[in-house]
C-alpha cells in the first residue's frame, strides 16, 4: 500500500500583525479599521488615513529584509498581547492576539494569516503555504495536564492531524516527550532567562516521517518560546511570547428560541439541527455573527457546517431538482432496455433507490469557517432577512462511496489514500463511468477527478468526503450524460457531511 505526504514549497514568512485587545472581536471591516487606527495611533504612526497606514505597514513588513520586533514603547503604550514569530529562516514578524475563545488563543496578521494555539501548541493555521486544518486527540494534551514541565519526561501522546486538501488528513501523530533540563536562552535582546527545554519527538503514521517540536518553560511553568512544525516538510515556526494573553474566555451555551417562536418578517431566522431557532438580533446579519452564535459552545468542525435558504420556495426547488434527476435516470434505464442492455437498466434503477433525500433548501455557496471569515472580511457577506437552516456535523472517520458502485455506503478513512486507490478494488455497476468520478469534499466543494489507468489524477479526499461514480454507456451519448452526472454529483454535494443514505459496509482488505 502506498501512502502520500506530498512535498511542499517553502514559506516566505508572515506579515506584521495589527492587533486589538483580547476581549474585543472585529467582525467587520469598519470595526477592524477603527481598531487599526487606534493601534497605530498608540504606536506613534504618522498621520494618514487608516487604509494608507495599513497598506504601508503590510508593504513594509512583506519587503523588509530585517527582523521586526516589539519595542519597549509598544509595550508601554499599547494593551495588546504580542508574540514574535519566525518561519524557517524568514525575517521575524510580530503577531497580536485577536481572539480568545474555547480555550484557544488566536493570533492574527495584517496579511490575513492566523495562528491558533491551545496551551501553547499550534493546532491550526490560516494563510501559510500548507495549513494545519485540524488537531484532535482523545487524550488530554500533556502540555496542559502537568503543573511541573519536568513531569513531561517520558510522557507519550497521540493526536490526529489534518492539512488542506492537497496534503492529506487523518494522519496519526505519535509523540514522546523528553526533558533536556535547564538552559540559558536569550528570548529577546537584553532578556536572557533560565528555561526548561522540553523536546516532543513526533512520528507521523503511516508514512514514518519524524520531527521534533521544542518547548521552553519559565519558572512559572508557562511556555514562553517554542519551535513547532505545522507540517512535517514545512520549516519550523519559532514563537516567542512577548506579552502573554489574559485568562481564557469561558465557553457559552448556544442561545436559541423555541421552534414555534414567531419572528418579524425583517428577521434572519436560522433553524438549527434540532429545530430550535438561533437567537439573533433584528435585521440583516453577517455570516460571522450567525456562525459565532451557532458555535458558541465550541463544538464546531468548520467543514461540517451547511447553510441553506429554507423558504418554502427553496425547499420546493430542491425537491423538484431531485425529481428531475429521478426522471432522467428512468429515461436512461428505458433507453438501455431498448438497446437490450438489461444490466445497465437494472443498475440505473438500483441507483434511484440509493439516492439521498432532497436537501432542506438551497445550499448557499458561502464560507462558514469563522476564523477565515474574521481574517477575510470580503467573505463575511450579509444575509438578508429570510428563513435559513444551519446543519452541523462532527468530523467523521469515514468517507462515502455513492452512485454507480455495487456496494455504495461508508468506508473507513485511510490517511494518504487517493480517490483512485479507494476505487481500485471496488466493483462498479454495469453502465458506470470508469474514467472520471466526482469528488465532494466535506465543505461541499465539487470537482471531477480522472481515475482511468492512462490518465490517473492525484486527488486526496478528506474525512467526510463523498466519491460519486456517474453513468456511462451507449444508451445515451456522452454529451447527454454530462448534465445527468452533474445533477447526481450536485445532489450529494448539497448533503451534510457523513450523511450517507446507503447502508454502511465493512472495510474490505486491499
Amino acid at each position: 500500500m502506498r501512502y502520500y505526504l506530498p512535498r511542499i514549497r517553502r514559506c516566505n514568512g508572515i506579515a506584521i500583525l495589527p492587533g486589538r485587545t483580547p476581549t474585543h472581536f472585529a467582525t467587520s471591516p469598519r470595526t477592524a479599521a477603527a481598531i487599526l487606527t487606534a493601534a497605530f495611533a498608540l504606536n506613534g504612526c504618522a498621520a494618514g488615513t487608516t487604509t494608507d497606514i495599513y497598506a504601508d505597514v503590510v508593504r513594509g513588513f512583506f519587503t523588509k529584509p530585517s527582523d521586526a520586533t516589539v519595542s519597549e514603547e509598544m509595550l508601554a503604550n499599547t494593551p495588546f498581547a504580542y508574540m514574535e514569530a519566525r518561519l524557517g529562516a524568514a525575517a521575524q514578524s510580530v503577531l497580536v492576539l485577536g481572539w480568545q475563545e474555547h480555550g484557544e488563543d488566536k493570533w492574527v496578521s495584517a496579511g490575513n494569516e492566523m495562528l491558533i494555539l491551545r496551551h501553547g501548541r499550534v493546532v491550526r493555521t490560516l494563510g501559510l503555504p500548507v495549513d494545519r486544518q485540524f488537531t484532535a486527540s482523545a487524550e488530554p494534551d500533556p502540555l496542559a495536564e502537568v503543573s511541573d514541565p519536568a513531569q513531561l519526561d517520558g510522557r507519550e501522546w497521540q493526536s490526529t492531524l489534518d492539512w488542506n486538501a492537497s496534503h492529506g488528513a487523518g494522519f496519526l501523530a505519535k509523540a514522546r516527550f523528553r526533558d533536556h533540563g535547564m538552559t540559558s536562552i536569550e528570548l529577546r535582546p537584553e532578556d536572557r532567562r533560565e528555561l526548561r527545554r522540553i523536546e516532543e519527538r513526533v512520528n507521523i503514521r503511516p508514512v514514518g516521517i519524524e520531527y521534533s517540536n521544542w518547548y521552553y518553560f519559565d519558572a512559572r511553568g508557562q511556555i514562553v518560546k517554542s519551535r513547532q512544525h505545522v507540517h512535517p516538510e514545512q520549516p519550523p515556526l519559532t514563537l516567542v511570547v512577548v506579552r502573554e494573553a489574559g485568562p481564557a474566555a469561558p465557553v457559552h451555551a448556544v442561545e436559541t428560541l423555541a421552534p414555534e417562536a414567531a419572528l418579524a418578517t425583517d428577521q434572519v431566522q436560522v433553524r438549527l439541527d434540532d429545530g430550535a431557532i438561533l437567537a439573533l438580533p433584528p435585521g440583516p446579519q453577517r455570516l460571522s455573527e450567525v456562525v459565532s452564535r451557532a458555535t458558541a459552545d465550541g463544538d464546531a468542525w468548520w467543514p461540517g457546517l451547511r447553510l441553506y435558504r429554507s423558504s418554502a420556495t427553496a425547499q420546493d426547488a430542491a425537491h423538484a431538482a431531485r425529481t428531475r434527476l429521478i426522471e432522467q435516470l428512468e429515461a436512461f434505464a428505458e433507453a438501455a432496455e431498448q438497446r437490450d442492455e438489461g444490466p445497465r437498466a437494472q443498475a440505473a434503477r438500483a441507483l434511484i433507490d440509493t439516492l439521498p433525500p432532497a436537501p432542506p433548501g438551497e445550499m448557499l455557496p458561502v464560507v462558514l469557517d469563522l476564523d477565515r471569515l474574521r481574517v477575510t472580511p470580503s467573505l463575511d457577506v450579509l444575509l438578508p432577512p429570510g428563513e435559513y437552516r444551519l446543519l452541523r456535523a462532527s468530523r467523521p472517520e469515514t468517507l462515502s462511496l455513492a452512485g454507480m458502485a455495487v456496494h455504495p455506503g461508508e468506508r473507513g478513512y485511510v490517511p494518504g489514500r487517493t480517490v483512485a486507490a479507494y476505487l481500485a478494488s471496488e466493483p462498479l455497476a454495469a453502465g458506470a463511468e470508469r474514467d472520471h468520478v466526482w469528488l465532494v469534499q466535506p465543505e461541499g466543494t465539487l470537482r471531477q477527478v480522472a481515475v482511468a489507468a492512462w490518465n490517473r489524477e492525484f486527488a486526496l479526499p478528506l474525512p467526510g468526503a463523498t466519491v460519486v461514480v456517474g453513468l456511462a454507456g451507449r444508451a445515451w451519448r456522452r454529451g447527454e450524460l454530462a448534465p445527468l452526472n452533474e445533477a447526481l454529483a450536485a445532489l450529494y454535494a448539497a448533503q451534510p457531511p457523513a450523511a450517507a443514505q446507503a447502508p454502511a459496509v465493512a472495510e474490505r482488505s486491499r
